[in-house]
């Protein structure tokens, strides 16, 4: 019986690229697969990293806030009806308060009950007369009788970004008769950024944000000041953020970086605060290691196709001799 050479030679050919092709789709699956199972357990760690520094960050910032309303507190409590009588009285009594200016770098004033400065330390702000019955810490102190944290706004006198804190200022039965109010510039340095000014590992960052109007408050990147979040719908995660959600996910932040994020609800002021870390950094150790993963699944490949080419020579060549025989 006559062996057909070019049937077999043509079989071993065939055969030897579908091992290949076998082999190079397994090779790859299987680095595919470790290369993503890898990345999952990196993330879900540096999730974990993330969610602790992130915590530890809202928790001493709602401490400075609440420490913020306390010394606002006791200092509304000296002031009387007889004193919102006569201005001067209450303007004497905030320049005396050494603490407040401690405080707050924007300075502090005192509302009448319809909302308009009557006193304004330092005087020099030029606050006295303004109304500003319009802002959110106006209406919570004075209409809702409690300490409301303001958003971020452009003050109306300093001309720089602003927040502030309003506690209401009672009678002694009990009825709002003004608010005292304490001021921080953001464009100056202020209690914020002792944790903003920090950063994140190499890359990363910190970013306040008040979410009622989608704006952020001051952040480790200080030209983001007052920039405005992205319109609901834009991007999926910032609207979970701005809802509450506390969570670790990969995102497009607003400046266009894939980040690493993690939230932190800031109860006190109703703000969050959001750990970032660019995916370049964060994942780079990983990436450096598929890399690897993947030269050595090409060199596997390479070594799978001489093994099985050598293994299938061997096998026809003595197929080759039973032919010549």
């Amino acid at each position: 019986m006559k062996l057909n050479f070019n049937h077999w030679y043509s079989f071993k050919t065939r055969l030897t690229i579908l091992s290949l092709v076998i082999s190079v789709i397994s090779i790859c699956v299987l680095t595919l697969y470790s290369s993503r199972l890898l990345q999952y357990d990196m993330q879900r760690q540096l999730g974990e990293q993330q969610r602790s520094t992130v915590s530890y960050v809202a928790t001493t910032l709602n401490f400075e806030l609440e420490e913020r309303i306390e010394v606002l507190n006791l200092s509304a409590k000296a002031i009387t009806p007889a004193m919102l009588k006569n201005p001067a009285s209450v303007q004497r009594y905030l320049d005396q308060q050494a603490v407040l200016h401690f405080h707050f770098n924007g300075g502090y004033f005192v509302l009448s009950k319809r909302g308009i400065v009557i006193a304004d330390s330092p005087l020099a702000n030029g606050r006295v007369g303004v109304d500003f019955m319009e802002r959110k810490y106006a209406r919570g102190a004075l209409k809702d009788g409690k300490a409301t944290v303001g958003d971020p706004v452009m003050g109306k006198a300093l001309k720089a970004p602003v927040f502030s804190i309003a506690v209401p200022v009672s009678d002694g039965n009990g009825k709002v008769i003004a608010a005292l109010v304490g001021t921080t510039d953001l464009g100056r340095h202020n209690f914020l950024d002792k944790i903003t000014d920090q950063r994140y590992s190499k890359t990363g960052g910190y970013v306040l944000i008040a979410p009622e109007v989608r704006t952020v408050i001051t952040a480790t990147d200080k030209s983001r000041i007052m920039q405005q979040l992205p319109a609901p719908g834009v991007n999926p995660i910032i609207d979970q953020h701005i809802k509450g959600y506390e969570g670790t996910d990969v995102y497009t932040n607003p400046p266009g970086v894939e980040v690493l994020g993690s939230a932190k609800n800031i109860p006190v002021a109703g703000w969050y605060v959001v750990a970032t870390l660019p995916t370049a950094e964060a994942f780079a150790a990983i990436r450096d290691l598929q890399h690897r993963l993947l030269m050595a699944a090409f060199a596997f490949v390479l070594l799978t196709c001489v093994l099985v080419w050598l293994m299938l020579k061997r096998q026809f060549n003595q197929i080759w001799r039973l032919r010549q025989d």
